[in-house]
This record gives C-alpha cells, structure tokens and sequence, in this order.
C-alpha cells in the first residue's frame, strides 16, 4: 500500500500567525487537517504539517512525501542516515525522527512543483489557516470532504 502525502507551510512575518496544512491520497481518496499557531516561524509550520501527515497515515504503508520546502526533505533524509545536522527546530525534529524511523525503508521525498495545481491546493488552505488563526486564534481541523474531493492529486 502506499500514501501519497503533501504538506504546506504559511506564516506572515516571522514570528507570525502560521497556518499548515497536510492531505493524503490513498487508492483515489483523499483525507487532510489544517491549522495554524501564533507567534511561530515557516519551518515549524512546514514541520507541523509533516509530523501530522505522517501520524495520519497507516502503520506499514508506504510513504510518497512531497514537501513545498526542498530544505525539510533533505534535513530529514540527512538525519536518517544518522548524520547530525544543526536545526533550530530539535523538538520537532526529534519527533519527525521518531515517526520516520520505522518507516525509512519504505520512504521517499519529493519536491512539489511549484505552482502546480496540488501545491496551490495544500498551500490555500496552509494560507486560510494563517488567516484564520489570525482572527481566531490556534486551531487544528479535517479539511471537509466535499473540499477534498476536489484535489488533483488524486491520481498520484
């Protein structure tokens, strides 16, 4: 089995309102959350969207990651292979570690195109959550299926 998973980041000024936002396409269906934070930085919002992706997928299922930051996939690749590299991020990083580990053998990263229409898709509701977490405040929800069945990345 495998699940293809695309994550967005999104943040106005560093530190910002930041929004993220991850779907996945399993056999022609597609799932996805979104949320944002206040007072936080693109690559924790990029990180959020990833460690949420990944706790979201199936036990044993192989993992396509494009990821809208070239940067976070080799990072992660790099400390796969055991090879320290300086981040900012360890907390989140230690959990990306965690959450890759098992599946390293059955993992590939890719870079999303940019614009393509999956990346504008992930990136709009990474953007409405940054927007929203504005108004309202953190938050983190399913992006609806109705929206979800619209996703081009469905054959992928």
């Amino acid at each position: 089995m495998t699940v293809s998973l695309w994550t967005a980041g999104s943040v106005t000024g560093p530190p910002g309102y930041g929004g993220w936002s991850w779907v996945s396409a399993q056999d022609g269906v597609a799932s996805g959350m979104a949320g944002g934070e206040r007072r936080t930085t693109l690559r924790r919002m990029q990180l959020v969207g990833l460690i949420e992706a990944v706790r979201a997928a199936p036990a044993g299922a192989k993992l396509i990651i494009h990821c809208d930051d070239v940067a976070v996939a080799q990072i992660a690749l790099t400390r796969l292979a055991g090879k320290p590299v300086e981040v900012e991020e360890g907390d989140m990083w230690a959990q990306i570690d965690a959450l890759l580990a098992p599946r390293r053998e059955a993992l590939e990263f890719r870079r999303m195109a940019v614009p393509g229409a999956t990346h504008g898709f992930v990136a709009a509701w990474a953007d409405q959550a940054r927007d929203k977490t504005k108004a309202t405040g953190p938050f983190k929800t399913a992006i609806p299926k109705p929206n979800l069945s619209k996703f081009p990345g469905l054959s992928a």
